[in-house]
């Protein structure tokens, strides 16, 4: 997947890869990378108190 400009050095592309360590993006400009965290990381990180749902995004046509 390509994020187009959105580089936080130099505002080049980045693409999103996985491999054996897990997920990263990566600038085809100036070569920065940073791990991604984990989505069960993130909600766990993020847990909401009991009885409280999980906001669900809208769909898109």
């Amino acid at each position: 997947m390509w994020r187009f400009k959105a580089c936080r050095k130099c505002g080049g592309d980045v693409f999103i890869a996985a491999d054996e360590y897990g997920w990263y993006e990566q600038c085809l400009q100036c070569g920065l990378r940073t791990e991604l965290p984990n989505i069960t990381e993130l909600r766990n990180k993020s847990a909401l108190p009991r009885g409280q749902r999980e906001p669900v995004p809208a769909r898109t046509r």
